[in-house]
């Protein structure tokens, strides 16, 4: 199949009937394989187009169960998630089968829905993943008469007897006489009109007492009432701080703020598990978790504590407040206490860096390379909770792994861009702040590249191959700067990076099923050229003063290309090579200051070794577009090798080129009319 791109000497109408031929059997083998679902049969096609639009239906009422606070975030987003995998994959299957029309939204399919929605709920209720057990009876009890009502309507369930009223006594006691023909009328009509009726329940009226307490007692109003309570407790301690603090004992000053605290997490527990106002009770503990570190500061501003313990006051601050979340976060299953988690870690971080730069004289300037190296250890946590998605894997751990994503990406966004505008705006000379910088862009390029495949975004792929050469020009700037060698040299690393980034493409778009990782590898390849044409003119600025950088870049650039000419099959893209190769030559010939006419000489051995190449190259490959590509760019290199004798004339040197010329152009003849391949036209 890669090989059609260069079947150049067969008509298109072949060509698309061979590229059929081949499509098909490479479907078929890949099913074998077990690489691929066989295709699906009419009845199974209309099966699964049913059941997609039963996920559908379930999405919709998973995510509005979500945003009505019904569910927890971490063990609902699970579900929800493999939902979607389910319906994206039902949906790639389908697309070789459409049908005329959707599936009609009869009773037996909207049970079927209603039957969906009841497992997932009963999986729901197994992960916990209810904010109340109230809010459950919310969403399971509409559900189940649904099902009923349904089950009845379609004959499934016996329908519920009628009522059985007594007949109204006469007044007088006395029997009535009717005639028989009367009776007879009146008993058929009985008979017609006593056929089975589905009765609805009766809804009971709710007493007016109940509903002005329902009234008073509603989320929203009892949300507004706790937040007005907090505001007033909070304004009456900020009160005691400004008036009445001096009035009072270290020790209670420091038990005050303390007990407010466990007041508030006591406060924020019960309204989150006693009430369905899950919500109010999430925002109360998230106040005794911010006030966690003012505890701390209370202690330090309250008792004397030396300066030089600072940083282990600051240690241990930030450990607690650490554990505090953790456990905060993994007790309550809200994505909003992960956020303080990496907060505290990073607080954490710091104040390891300055116990360390007290004690063991470690420099500061290690403190942005302990942040970066915090978020990759985030980041592949978050995605080592995120692929928990089993049912037998605690949901309790997974409400980390969107906080740790995230923040790793913030740290590395700031950090990056932070430390190099410092570097060289503040900072002379290539110092410990150089390398922490270097260290840096090497992390924040492998936090970026995990972030895209994280969240299958591409720009924070286009960041992270962006990021790979400037880390690169950072430590090539170390380097070259000690040893004392001229800027050009960056270029060379450069070039490497080319044949890389074409590889990682390439192995990127094999994986064809992954729609956002085929979309990255193109762009990964598209950064390659830009690097490519950015290698290949950076030396050029300093061609007076060296051209050895100039010719070693154009020579890897020309091993990238020769790379990309294997990957993608196409033997066009040897005649860009072989430019690289001929420049490279032709720097290295500058480098030993051999004057103009001297270049022949280089020129007409590499059209030699473009012809030897393309005589073992067809002899081994069947292919002969490669071949016929390297003859003649090596013909064009021997025409060009006469040309440097003539101005400045030099008769040795052209009687050099003239005479290698007109021997490949004798040998080339010869080879011809042997049939050879590259000698003979691919039309012929």
């Amino acid at each position: 199949m890669d090989e059609t791109a260069v079947w150049q000497a067969i008509d298109q109408r072949f060509k698309e009937q061979l590229h059929k031929t081949y499509t098909s059997r490479q479907t078929n083998v890949e099913i074998q394989l077990g690489l691929r679902l066989p295709p699906l049969t009419p009845d199974e096609a209309r099966k699964a187009q049913i059941e997609a639009e039963q996920l559908r239906y379930l999405l919709d009422r998973l995510n509005h169960w979500l945003k009505a606070g019904y569910l927890v975030d971490a063990p609902a987003q699970t579900i929800i998630t493999e939902t979607q995998h389910q319906l994206t994959a039902l949906t790639a299957r389908l697309n070789d089968h459409p049908l005329n029309s959707p599936p009609a939204h009869t009773d037996r399919f909207h049970l079927s829905c209603i039957q969906s929605e009841v497992d997932t709920v009963q999986r729901l209720k197994d992960l916990d993943a209810f904010t109340s057990p109230q809010n459950l009876q919310i969403v399971l009890t509409p559900l189940i008469k649904e099902q009923e009502q349904l089950e009845i309507r379609l004959g499934l369930r016996p329908a519920l007897p009628p009522e059985i009223t007594e007949p109204a006594s006469s007044h007088s006691g006395a029997a009535h006489l009717v005639p028989p023909q009367a009776n007879a009328k009146n008993d058929a009509k009985t008979n017609i009109s006593e056929e089975p009726q589905i009765l609805e329940p009766a809804v009971p009226r709710i007493p007016l007492r109940e509903k002005l307490w329902q009234m008073l007692l509603s989320e929203r109003t009892l949300q507004g009432l706790l937040f007005i309570g907090m505001f007033l407790l909070f304004s009456a301690a900020v009160s005691f701080v400004a008036w009445g603090w001096k009035d009072f004992s270290a020790p209670l000053r420091v038990a005050i703020p303390t007990g407010f605290t466990a007041f508030c997490f006591a406060v924020g527990w019960y309204v989150r598990t006693k009430t369905p106002m899950y919500r109010s009770g999430i925002a109360i503990s998230a106040i005794a978790a911010l006030l966690v570190p003012v505890d701390f500061y209370t202690v330090y501003a309250n008792f004397y504590i030396p300066p030089e313990i600072w940083p282990s006051f600051w240690l241990a601050t930030s450990l607690v407040s650490l554990m505090v979340y953790i456990v905060a976060a993994y007790l309550i299953r809200s994505q909003f206490f992960g956020y303080f988690v990496g907060i505290a870690a990073g607080s954490t971080v710091l104040a390891l860096n300055q116990v360390g730069h007290q004690f063991f004289n470690l420099s500061l300037d290690w403190r942005s390379t302990g942040l970066s190296l915090l978020a990759l250890g985030l980041i592949s946590l978050g995605a080592t909770f995120a692929s928990s998605t089993q049912l037998n894997d605690h949901p309790r751990y997974r409400v980390f792994a969107g906080p740790f994503r995230f923040l790793s990406l913030v740290i590395v966004g700031v950090v990056m861009p932070l430390t190099f505008g410092w570097r060289y705006l503040y900072r002379d000379g290539f110092d410990t702040f150089h390398i922490a910088l270097i260290a840096n862009w090497w992390i924040g390029s492998i936090v970026l590249g995990w972030g895209a495949l994280s969240y299958r975004n591409r720009i924070l792929g286009m960041l992270s191959a962006g990021a790979i050469p400037v880390a690169l020009f950072l430590t090539q700037a170390l380097f070259i700067e000690r040893v004392g060698l001229s800027s050009a040299w960056h270029a060379l690393g450069w070039a490497w990076l080319v044949p890389l980034y074409f590889l990682a493409g390439k192995k990127l778009t094999y994986l064809a099923d992954h729609n956002f990782l085929d979309q990255w590898g193109q762009m990964i390849i598209r950064s390659g050229i830009v690097l490519l044409v950015f290698a290949a003119l950076w030396p050029l600025a300093d061609l007076s003063i060296t051209s050895l950088p100039a010719a070693a870049t154009h020579a890897v650039l020309g091993g990238g290309l020769v790379l990309a000419a294997i990957l993608w099959r196409r033997p066009n893209i040897l005649a860009g090579a072989s430019i690289f190769f001929f420049t490279s030559t032709t720097f290295a010939m500058t480098y030993l200051n051999l004057d103009l006419a001297q270049l022949s000489v280089g020129w007409a051995t590499l059209a030699i070794v473009h012809i030897v190449l393309a005589l073992n190259l067809g002899t081994r490959v069947p292919d002969t577009s490669a071949s016929t590509v390297l003859v003649r760019t090596g013909y064009v290199i021997a025409a060009l090798a006469v040309l440097p004798p003539i101005f400045p004339y030099h008769s040795g040197l052209l009687a050099y080129a003239l005479s290698n010329w007109i021997i490949l152009t004798g040998w080339g003849a010869r080879l011809a009319h042997e049939q050879r391949p590259g000698f003979v036209s691919a039309n012929r």
